[in-house]
């Protein structure tokens, strides 16, 4: 047996105090505040507090490395999201460069487009005011033309000219395109284009009606595809809007 004089915490070992051991037939006086501990139970208490400071120590360095590595994937995955970060910042500066170049072209472009239009606008006035003046030349040129081809005398110079045939294919194109253009919407008479038109079918009309003139038709081709396209064109023609140039 061991004798114990003060109960002391188990892990301080070096305050136990161990007596000398007792003979049974000898008695022994022990104080009242020993307690009595077998030497195999203390042994086994020492040998379970040693376990239990290593599996503690174990335990602590399990959970320090398994912390620590971790901590290492931790890191390399916050090093990756950095890079692919950094990586995306990269490209999102390349769109944004890309979209503000596409951006200045854009409005490159608009306002280039905006000068064509007005360009466009400008020519469309130009070209609109050429067409009134060619109209309106037409129409008095062919119209001074139609009075004098109203002499018969005059019909010999004209039909002589060196451009007749071109006169007579450019009459008939005309006014084919007129008619088709205009159909059953005619304009009014009072136009310069429509008097133009007037003008041309009365030139014809003078030159069909001298003898000299009708040979030269009948004998042209010119003058014959003329009279064919007249002839087409005035029974296609609606008869109140154009009856003025059926005459």
């Amino acid at each position: 047996m061991l004798v114990i004089t003060e109960l002391k915490p188990i892990s301080t070992f070096q305050h136990i105090t161990y007596s000398n051991f007792v003979w049974p037939r000898q008695t022994a006086v022990i104080p009242a505040k020993c307690v009595w501990v077998r030497r195999t139970d203390l042994l086994a208490l020492q040998r379970e507090t040693r376990t239990l400071q290593q599996n503690l120590r174990k335990a602590i360095n399990s959970d320090l490395q398994q912390a620590h590595a971790l901590l290492e994937k931790v890191e390399h995955e916050l090093e990756v999201v950095c890079q692919e970060l950094e990586g995306a910042r990269t490209e999102r500066n390349h769109w944004q460069a890309r979209c503000e170049t596409a951006l200045a072209e854009a409005r490159k472009e608009k306002e280039e487009k905006y000068q064509l239009q007005c360009d466009l606008q400008e020519m469309s006035e130009q070209l609109s005011q050429q067409s009134a003046y060619c109209a309106s030349m037409g129409a008095a040129t062919c119209t001074l033309l139609w009075r004098v081809s109203r002499c018969e005398d005059s019909i010999e110079s004209i039909i002589v000219g060196c451009k007749v045939d071109e006169f007579l294919s450019m009459t008939s194109s005309t006014v084919e395109s007129y008619v088709d253009t205009y159909k059953d919407d005619v304009p009014q008479e009072q136009t310069d284009e429509t008097v133009f038109i007037l003008a041309l079918c009365g030139i014809i009309t003078n030159i069909a009606a001298s003898p000299c003139g009708r040979d030269f038709l009948m004998t042209k081709d010119t003058g014959r595809a003329m009279l064919d396209t007249f002839i087409t064109i005035l029974a296609e023609a609606p008869s109140r809007k154009c009856a003025r140039m059926k005459k």
